[in-house]
């Protein structure tokens, strides 16, 4: 089968983020290929955080399936410099020992052909390589919970930003999901570490379907709202597929979710998978965002300038990774550490509203300084809204896209 290199090595890239590199089956270390003749399917499956996905690729060939090692095939096909390549299947008995008994297999080795150049890679049985899995009623449809379609660059910026505060070391736990609440008019996406919270809109058509009864929703508690379906997804698996590479802006991903897991396409690159879902509670996480109070505005990008270089102080042992926030008539960050000094930057700001105390009132609470960093990256528009009740509250930062970031505080120094 002859297949354009670019297109080729686009799709060894896509795979890649689907394989791991320390999977619990050995065969995991290999990807899946097969053809109907027509289609070249690579397949690539992470049981590990339960995501797969199948690139597809133009091709004419007799129909074959194997699995073949990944690695050694994306460090063959970097190196090939012809505009086009050809895959040929090599079918060869192997005898290996049963028991007692001999017996003869068939393996289908690849051939790898470009310009002057032929590699042929061993080929193993591809009923080995483990089937991804498939809605529990695939058929008629009757367990389709959920439906979102949406332009990629905006899933993948929305997700990046929450999962921001989501933990990747408690894989079975909510703090390491992200939570996908479907409303009316959007998508609600929340993440959170038990130390700050994100919380996004993923806006495109999105239709929440609620069938009597549910079963899934019976099972798993995971709906903050009666009213609304919610799913929890492993933001490690979130993390390959927003990571994707070679999707334009553009290209619409069309997110379906079922009663076990959730099916994603991107029909413009002949890309589709599947995404295991948490099986896991996920609090009120509407009762952890705090009403506005002592409100500014804020110049995102100075104040990141000044953190960057008060991070020097704040990143020493005993700064304890603090910064003291004070906001009246001026913004001043400070950090402390007693093996290095002290530092504190003084910027303009705009007090909007006070919802307790007067006008005049000091705002000052401390923060994690790498977590309010994070909270500066990602504005794009120039200016925060920061609202704070006391030393002891949360701090809360609106973007004028509508995201909300939440900071748990740190105790004031003495």
């Amino acid at each position: 089968m002859s297949i354009n290199t670019k297109e080729f090595k686009t799709a060894c890239k896509r795979v890649k983020g689907f394989i791991s590199n320390k999977p619990r089956l050995p065969i995991l270390h290999r990807v899946l290929m097969t053809s109907d003749g027509s289609r070249l399917v690579m397949t690539g499956y992470n049981m590990e955080v339960g995501i797969g996905a199948r690139i597809g690729i133009a091709c004419d060939s007799e129909p074959f399936a194997t699995t073949i090692a990944f690695q050694d095939m994306e460090k063959i096909v970097a190196k090939l410099k012809a505009d086009s390549l050809e895959i040929v299947p090599i079918t060869k008995p192997d005898v290996r020992a049963n028991g007692d008994v001999s017996e003869t297999v068939e393996y289908i080795d690849v051939s790898i052909k470009s310009g002057p150049l032929s590699f042929t890679l061993n080929g193993r049985d591809a009923a080995d390589y483990p089937v991804l899995p498939s809605p529990i009623n695939p058929a008629d449809g009757s367990d389709l919970l959920a439906i979102t379609s949406a332009p990629f660059a905006t899933f993948a910026s929305e997700l990046s930003f929450v999962m921001m505060a989501t933990c990747l070391d408690t894989p079975k736990n909510f703090t390491s999901g992200v939570l996908f609440n479907y409303r009316a008019d959007c998508v609600h996406l929340v993440g959170t570490d038990g130390k700050r919270l994100h919380r996004a809109f993923l806006p495109g058509e999105s239709v929440a379907t609620k069938p009597e009864p549910i079963p899934y929703l019976e099972r798993k508690p995971a709906c903050v709202d009666s009213d609304n379906y919610s799913a929890i997804l492993s933001s490690l698996s979130l993390a390959s597929l927003i990571k994707l590479p070679g999707i334009a802006d553009t290209d619409t991903i069309e997110i379906h979710m079922h009663e076990n897991l959730m099916t994603w396409s991107i029909p413009a690159c002949d890309l589709s998978g599947v995404t295991h879902l948490l099986d896991t509670p996920y609090p009120d996480y509407e009762k952890v965002i705090p009403d506005l109070s002592n409100v500014f505005e804020l110049e995102s990008k100075p104040t990141l300038q000044a953190i960057d270089s008060l991070s020097v102080i704040a990143h020493e042992r005993d700064g304890r990774d603090m910064v003291v926030v004070n906001a009246n008539g001026r913004l001043n960050l400070s950090v402390k550490a007693e093996s290095m000094g002290s530092a504190n930057a003084d910027l303009p700001i705009t007090h909007i509203a006070s919802g307790i105390g007067n006008n005049g009132d000091d705002c000052r609470f401390a923060l994690n300084i790498g977590y309010l960093a994070d909270v500066m990256k990602a504005d794009t528009s120039g200016t925060l809204t920061m609202s704070n009740a006391g030393a002891l509250e949360p701090a809360r930062f609106d973007y004028q896209d509508g995201r909300i970031a939440i900071i748990m505080p740190v105790r004031l120094p003495e």
